[in-house]
């Protein structure tokens, strides 16, 4: 088996890998606590080679590269059965484009003439599905969102005179749920799903609001994101069209990003900005709407990449850009940060998954 000394050498350029090669064994026990035996865990995200970013997926401590295109940008990741498959787009004769690949393998989807974006992708039934947006006006900003089924295209219906955007999928059997935004021109947000293509509107367009994750879970649909409050955001929480939770803190704005539930359980994760001047940003944990950790803080910038639950054990992939300006990953199990994974990830990450 590939020891954690092998892991660092894979995950960062020769001369970091001498510097780091010393050091690394005191955090060998963490390793074991992802279970790679039982469960495998798969990263998604880049790393600099001789000056020019290669992205790359990780499965346990297995780097493998993928197929370069042209400016390409991988955007998401999913798996299925062990198979990998990432969404993304790249510059095709310099205009963005749509691509997935499958085991690090570019595998065509249509080429448009304006410019095409990706933002999601989820794997029901051997079934390939592909968030994203085109842009068809660049005067007017004319910007329609779509969804690709196994490289098909299906324009997300848009009422008339909006641009829409999706952010998230889920499939479950035959249900399909998109969360995103429509914007009327010079309007705001809408926070807005579609299910099987019928349109929501979760919000009225009196404030700015956005959903950013969405999820079926049985005959139940959950959608996260935020509303304004004023000048402040309130992470909020909406189950089968009605709001279930909203956070809203006299201290913080906060925006929900990522979500997991478990049964009854919704497990969030959330960006905050504090509103008292400091400009400190924060990734916070909650639970069925109550407050329960921080688990990264900067005065630059903070993400929240993924949560999730696997075996009874909560997963939560975080990072922060620190005061060297170096983004710092951060992985959690149970509240706890695994030490050492600071190294083992590297500054690139962006995406998680658990088989």
């Amino acid at each position: 088996m590939t020891t954690y000394k092998q892991i660092q050498l894979l995950l960062t350029s020769s001369l970091l890998s001498i510097l780091f090669f010393s050091s690394c064994a005191k955090n060998e026990a963490d390793i074991d606590t992802l279970n790679p035996e039982k469960n495998n865990f798969y990263f998604l995200g880049y790393r600099e080679i001789n000056g020019q970013e290669e992205y790359v997926t990780i499965v346990n401590d297995k780097e493998e590269k993928i197929e370069r295109l042209t400016d390409y940008s991988p955007t998401s990741l999913a798996i299925n059965n062990g198979d990998i498959y990432v969404s993304g787009h790249f510059k095709n004769n310099t205009i963005w484009n749509p691509v997935y690949w499958k085991n690090g393998k570019a595998v065509p989807m249509p080429i448009y003439d304006s410019r095409t974006f990706t933002t999601d992708i989820t794997i029901n039934n051997s079934a390939v599905y592909i968030t994203g947006r085109t842009v068809y006006d660049l005067n007017s900003g004319y910007i329609k969102g779509k969804l690709w089924v196994n490289g098909v295209e299906e324009i997300l219906n848009t009422p008339d005179g909006f641009n829409s955007f999706p952010n998230a999928i889920s499939v479950n059997n035959n249900d399909v749920l998109i969360g995103g935004r429509i914007v009327e021109v010079n309007g705001n947000s809408i926070a807005t799903i579609w299910k099987n293509n019928i349109l929501t509107q979760l919000t009225d367009g009196s404030r700015h609001a956005i959903v950013h994750d969405v999820l079926i879970k049985g005959n139940d649909t959950y959608a996260a994101g935020y509303t304004t409050e004023g000048t402040n955001w309130a992470g909020t929480i909406w189950k089968n069209g009605t709001p279930l939770y909203t956070f809203l803190s006299p201290e913080n704005s906060i925006q929900i990003q990522e979500m997991y539930v478990e049964s009854d359980t919704v497990h969030t994760l959330s960006t905050t900005l504090s509103l008292d001047g400091s400009d400190i940003r924060k990734v916070q944990y909650h639970k069925n709407g109550q407050f329960e950790a921080d688990l990264a803080q900067s005065k630059t910038r903070v993400i929240a990449h993924k949560i999730l639950v696997k075996d009874g054990d909560l997963y939560a992939l975080v990072s922060y850009i620190n005061d060297q300006d170096l983004n710092v990953p951060q992985l959690y199990k149970n509240g706890e940060l695994l030490d050492g994974y600071e190294e083992y990830l590297g500054d690139f990450l962006f995406d998680m998954e658990i088989e």
